[in-house]
């Protein structure tokens, strides 16, 4: 956890103290090293938050930023006298983007109080350590050096070695993020329900977009599915070819309402997990002006489980390194040739995707599909150079009003609300993943363990806490779900460090081509800034 030097700086709110307050955070932050995918994220709160606070209390109001570390954590905090102004709840559509949906995008649990006539936000300076992949690749290359020496000239030291210390360390590691997967997917799609800010806000725009973003996953995970069929080995059983299949999806869909509220979370079981969220998200939702505690409850359990993957984030050079020493040591590196397929399939689709989009717009608005590539190349290049939508919001919003000239109310809420749940080529990485390591570990595939692989797959995907190591613990649940050996979770990390860049530019590429088809179907398009 990076330790922020304890500031306090007062700035009076108007248009112009934003952008000091904002540069003064990034200075701040740049001095205490953090990374520049981390300050801009920082930033952007900073930003939301006294916008929020400008619209409603007013200009001239004096504001209050404070940084610094407490108990080993860096916290960044604001605060306004005033009207109660929560900057997680909204009131119109035209503020939607502007606060917590983009605060939960960015992986952000922000504690809002209220006393004695202050306004108080604070949040958790969560910060991904910049120098993480090049220890990641480092241990990556020192694990394979360390595979081959010992499986090649010391088999009985690395007989003891594997029974001993690397398969012991390696299950306890997997067990704890086993353990913390649940809870992290569990308040990640609850903070993405509540985050809405009131049912009314969904109206016409929020449904047709939830369903377009939701039914295009599926549509991706098809053609996933068909194309792994034709380069993955599946050995199908064909004593489940009959209406066994049936009965096991049928039963797959009666099982996700869970027996009761702790087995799902023990056993791994994502649907039921997510169910439950969407039950309680709701709920929240629901009764947020009731209860109000309870989504600061959640909010505060969100900065628990953060604080927590932080940590466990700092552990990922070591377990890339023990699960491929772990790979070499059981006899199973030969499955490290299915990355190179995995790579492959996801980048295909990745391609196959954006131009099939392409020209159905060209088609649509009798433009050049090399043309409208032109248009979102720039947040495309941001995101495929860092591997952060977050660092792409900008842009993206900038190139979806001013270039493909999309309404701004279709803009403000589908951006923050599709970087959220609209990841198809996240849910693809699933896929992959699981076809192609399930059929190298021997796992039985059979028409319903397809069918749920592609049903998880994309809510997974859906459901993916945007925090670090989020991912790795949906692939954890994934092969919980479908059987397949943790042994191959090696791969998957390896797979995600690989194409992490190429799924995040592919998905904003997504998002924005939704957004301008959703637009064009409700007659909210400029024609002629599309054209231009």
């Amino acid at each position: 956890m990076k330790r922020v030097k304890s500031q306090t700086k007062s700035f009076i709110l108007n248009r112009e103290s934003i952008d000091e307050a904002s540069e003064w955070v990034a200075e701040t932050l740049s001095e205490a090293d953090f990374n520049r995918k981390d300050i801009l994220k920082f930033r952007l709160s900073v930003e939301d938050v006294m916008l929020k606070w400008l619209e409603e209390i007013g200009e001239g109001t004096e504001c209050i930023v404070k940084c610094g570390t407490r108990l080993r954590r860096s916290y960044l905090s604001l605060s306004a006298a005033g009207s109660k102004s929560n900057p997680s709840e909204f009131d119109s559509y035209d503020e939607i983007g502007n606060g917590s949906s983009l605060l939960s995008l960015m992986g952000l649990a922000i504690e809002y109080h209220y006393r004695d006539g202050i306004n108080e936000v604070s949040m958790l300076l969560v910060s991904e350590p910049s120098a993480k992949k090049p220890w990641m690749l480092i241990s990556l290359v020192v694990s394979v050096l360390l595979g081959i020496i010992i499986t090649g000239f010391l088999p009985e030291a690395g007989n003891v070695l594997y029974e001993q210390a690397v398969t012991p360390l390696f299950n306890t590691m997997m067990n704890l993020l086993s353990a913390l997967a649940g809870p992290m997917i569990f308040l990640a799609v609850c903070s993405g329900i509540y985050g809405v800010g009131d049912v009314v806000l969904f109206g016409k725009i929020g449904k047709k977009l939830i369903k377009r973003f939701v039914g295009m996953t599926f549509v991706f995970l098809a053609g996933t599915l068909v194309l792994c069929l034709q380069f993955v080995d599946v050995t199908f059983n064909m004593n489940s070819m009959n209406m066994s299949v049936f009965s096991r999806i049928y039963q797959m869909i009666l099982d996700i309402i869970p027996p009761d509220i702790v087995s799902p979370f023990q056993t791994g079981n994502a649907l039921q997990i997510i169910f439950m969220a969407c039950i309680f998200g709701v709920t929240v939702l629901i009764l947020e002006k009731s209860v109000p505690s309870l989504k600061n409850v959640l909010n505060e359990l969100h900065v628990v489980i953060q604080f927590i993957m932080v940590g466990i984030s700092k552990l990922m050079p070591l377990l890339i390194g023990i699960s491929i020493l772990n790979l070499f040591l059981s006899g199973t590196i030969k499955n490290i040739g299915l990355m190179g397929k995995q790579i492959i399939i996801c980048i295909g689709i990745g391609v196959i995707g954006m131009f099939l989009y392409g020209f159905w717009i060209s088609r649509k608005y009798k433009i050049s599909v090399f043309y409208f590539f032109k248009k979102v190349m720039p947040s495309f290049l941001i995101a495929l150079s860092t591997a952060s939508s977050t660092a792409a919001f900008s842009k993206n919003v900038d190139i979806c009003r001013n270039e493909l000239g999309i309404d701004g109310q279709i803009v403000n809420f589908g951006i923050p609300l599709g970087q959220v749940i609209y990841m198809p080529l996240g849910a693809v990485e699933f896929l992959v993943a699981a076809m192609c390591i399930g059929s190298g570990y021997s796992v039985d595939i059979t028409p319903a363990w397809l069918v749920i692989a592609v049903f998880v797959s994309g809510i997974l995907s859906i459901a993916v806490p945007p925090i670090a190591g989020g991912a790795l613990s949906c692939f954890t649940i994934l092969f919980t779900q479908l059987g397949i050996p943790m042994q191959g979770i090696a791969l998957a990390i390896g797979l995600d460090m690989i194409i992490d860049y190429v799924v995040t530019a592919c998905d904003i590429f997504c998002v924005q081509s939704e957004l301008l088809i959703v637009a064009s179907s409700m007659d909210m398009v400029d024609e002629t800034v599309l054209r231009r």
